[in-house]
This record gives C-alpha cells, structure tokens and sequence, in this order.
C-alpha cells in the first residue's frame, strides 16, 4: 500500500497567510481597546487547524521559490497566531478532524519559544 501523502497549499498560501497574520493583528487592536472595558476574553478558535507539517508540500514550496532548508523557518496559520507580539487571546483551540494532525500539530507547537522571543 503506498504511503499517503497530505496535498497542501498553492501558490497563493503564503500570500494568504501574510493577509491572515494583518487581519488577526488589526482584530486584536480592535478587541484590546474595548477588552478590560467589558471584561473580555478572546478565544481564537481554528477548526480546521491541520497538522503543521510542511514536509509533503515541496511541490508547492519550490513554486514558491522556498528552498527546502527555508522549509523549517516556514510558518503556518497555527504558529502565526500564537507568535503574535501584541497582546494575544487567552485562550486557543487548534483541532483537525483527523487525530494523527491533531498530534502533529500539538507536537510542533509545544517546540515553540516562548512569545515574544
């Protein structure tokens, strides 16, 4: 049986996901103004989260003119949000339908340095 291999992304992911990291931004520093007003807390919350990995993506990296060793400085959604210097939310939920992703994602982002470093 052949391995299974995850299909992810295309040229336009990375231009997508700079346009994210702009949205979350300008959503926190609409929530921060208003958020010890009313008591809030922000939950961020992706349902679709995937598992992190960029290993089976080459294809879509050498498009983007990423060379393998770039491959690990490569941030997804995930990493994005929580690398956020702004004050974050206080609570994050990352979950995938498949638990394998869930895993690898839950792995990846334990390695993480603390924020702001």
């Amino acid at each position: 049986m052949a391995k299974k291999t995850t299909k992810w992304g295309g040229s336009w992911t990375e231009q997508k996901l700079k346009a994210f990291e702009k949205y979350v931004n300008a959503y926190l520093t609409i929530m921060n103004t208003r958020r010890e007003k009313f008591g809030w807390k922000l939950i961020y919350l992706d349902v679709f989260a995937g598992s992190g990995d960029t290993a089976n993506s080459a294809d879509v990296f050498r498009e983007l003119e990423i060379e393998r060793e770039e491959l690990s400085l490569y941030k997804g959604a995930a990493e994005r949000v929580l690398g956020i210097k702004q004050s974050g939310f206080d609570f994050y939920y990352f979950i995938d339908k498949d638990e394998k992703s869930n895993m690898m994602l839950e792995s990846k982002l334990t390695i993480l340095p603390p924020k702001g470093q």
